[in-house]
Formats: structure tokens, sequence, C-alpha cells
């Protein structure tokens, strides 16, 4: 396997005419101040008293 030294980046792929960025995807935010609950998956060999649950902030 080759490996290049160059770590060139071409900046025309993410920006317009303008120089403006162009594409992306537009992400939704939470409140700072609030946290969520989810359930977590996967937990088919965990005790019984043991969380299942997350918190996000």
């Amino acid at each position: 396997m080759i490996k290049t030294q160059s770590k060139h980046v071409d900046f025309k792929k993410f920006t317009n005419k303008d120089g403006l960025l162009k594409g992306g995807v537009p992400v939704e935010m939470s409140k700072p101040n609030e946290s969520q609950t989810d359930r977590v998956q996967g937990q088919k060999r965990m005790l019984k008293n043991k969380r299942s649950t997350v918190t996000w902030y």
C-alpha cells in the first residue's frame, strides 16, 4: 500500500463561485439547559437492576 504525503484539500468542491459554503445538512440543536432521556437497546445480558436509559445533555 502506498501512502501519500500530500494533505492538500480541494476547497473548490465545498464552495460556490463566491467562496461561500455550499450544501450541508441543517442541524437541529436542543436547548442547552434541558436534557433528554432515551431507552438503550442491547441490554440482553444486563442485570435487571441496572439502568437501561441514557441521558443526553
